[in-house]
Parts: C-alpha cells; sequence; structure tokens
C-alpha cells in the first residue's frame, strides 16, 4: 500500500545487507512494488522454498511491514 515502510532481510552472509523502504506505488494486479528511493543492497528470492537444495534451508528473502500490524488468524 502506498505509504507503507517495508523492511527487506538481507538474502546473503552480510547481516548488515538489509533495506528500510517506503513504498511509492503498489498493483495489486502483478504484485509490482515501487520504492520512493532505490535500493541500497542486493537481494534475491526465489517462488519456491530453496530447503532441497540447502540441508533443509529456506534462504528466501523476508519482507517485514513496519509501520502497522497484521494479523494472522488460522484455523
Amino acid at each position: 500500500m502506498k505509504g507503507d515502510r517495508l523492511g527487506l532481510a538481507p538474502t546473503g552472509y552480510f547481516n548488515q545487507a538489509y533495506d528500510d523502504i517506503v513504498v511509492e506505488k503498489y498493483d495489486n494486479e502483478t504484485g509490482r512494488v515501487d520504492f520512493l528511493k532505490p535500493l541500497v543492497t542486493y537481494h534475491w528470492g526465489s517462488p519456491v522454498s530453496t530447503a532441497a537444495k540447502y540441508n533443509g534451508v529456506d534462504i528466501r528473502g523476508e519482507v517485514l511491514i513496519l509501520n502497522r500490524n497484521i494479523k494472522v488468524i488460522g484455523d
């Protein structure tokens, strides 16, 4: 959502390779997100788990919403 503050966790070995960014535009149809400023570090990800390739470790990127609460309600 426009104006949301997001955190992108590191996706490599350097634990300081994170980004703290603000959403400028979000397309609900495609999932594309544009930011107010460019990312400082490189991030990579995979649409599926990497656990089978890395002895059970899933190293996909994590995205955090930093400016509002999210409720996850399951059965």
